[in-house]
């Protein structure tokens, strides 16, 4: 899919909105995506193998959503799939190496303590929900990376200082090493490397400078460099030349700033630059 889309969100009133809008870089313009057969926020949207997106869960005048959309760029079209098993918002989706989306945990009311550790998957080709097991903690605002060798790796959220790898070969869970600091609005991306770094987030006393790498082939864990500026809610991305880039979030205040981690050739020093 060559064109951007963007999820829809509340309008400036905060009202629940059903459309969606699609971004064209080539051109530099927006255009209608169409409607969604419900409203969604605080929900997960997944790329799929064939470039349809399914929308899942969230919420909508307060209340925890299970049902979800796909949308089909080729049609300009979203049509309703079938619900899953739990409403839940602040979960993660991820699309698995054999084109089904993994969903894990998110906050549910009804849940112990606010959170889930139920998971299901979702097989575009069906467009069947199906149970997978359980994590072994309960998590939600986490985050998820596809690791290079197919598992899916859900990391810390809301009060929770672990990790968990899933593999999906065989339907289970495992916990990796225990990262430095629980984090929850964090970043996390795979870099070149196959290495997942974690950036800045929020643990309950403000705004974090602190990045984590982790190695998934000797599951372990290496403090990186600070960011120059502390910051949570915030963005990042991997550039073509392997940089990755933090942009924006909220420190003491709301970020216009943006800073990148430049990983050079061992054994020199990684370090991060601000962006101009």
């Amino acid at each position: 899919m060559e064109k951007c889309w963007l999820r829809a969100v509340p309008d400036q009133f905060g009202t629940d909105l059903l459309s969606a809008e699609v971004y064209d870089p080539a051109t530099n313009t927006w255009s209608n995506a169409g409607t969604m057969s419900s409203t969604h926020r605080g929900h997960t949207a997944t790329l799929l193998a064939d470039e349809r997106i399914l929308v899942v869960g969230g919420t909508s005048a307060n209340t925890q959503l299970a049902t979800a959309d796909i949308y089909d760029p080729a049609v300009n079209n979203w049509t309703a799939a079938p619900n899953m098993s739990l409403a839940r918002n602040g979960h993660t989706a991820t699309l698995m190496k054999n084109g089904k989306v993994l969903v894990a945990g998110g906050q549910n009311y009804n849940e112990q303590a606010g959170y889930a550790k139920s998971c299901e998957i979702f097989d575009p080709q069906s467009d069947t929900w199906s149970a997978a097991s359980n994590m072994a903690d309960r998590r939600g605002y986490h985050r998820d990376v596809l690791l290079p060798n197919g598992d899916v790796m859900v990391i810390s959220g809301y009060w929770v200082g672990t990790c968990e790898r899933y593999n999906p070969a065989n339907n289970t869970w495992s916990t990796t090493a225990r990262m430095a600091s629980s984090r929850f609005n964090f970043t996390a991306n795979v870099l070149t490397d196959g290495k997942v770094v974690l950036t800045g987030g929020y643990d309950g006393g403000g705004a974090m400078a602190s990045v984590e790498e982790y190695d998934p082939m000797q599951n372990s864990w290496l403090a990186l460099p600070r960011l120059i500026t502390g910051r949570s809610s915030h963005a990042s991305v991997v550039l073509n030349d392997g940089k990755l880039m933090v942009i924006g979030g909220h420190g003491q205040n709301y970020l216009a700033t943006a800073e990148h981690l430049v990983p050079p050739p061992l054994p020199q020093t990684i370090t991060f630059n601000s962006i101009p």
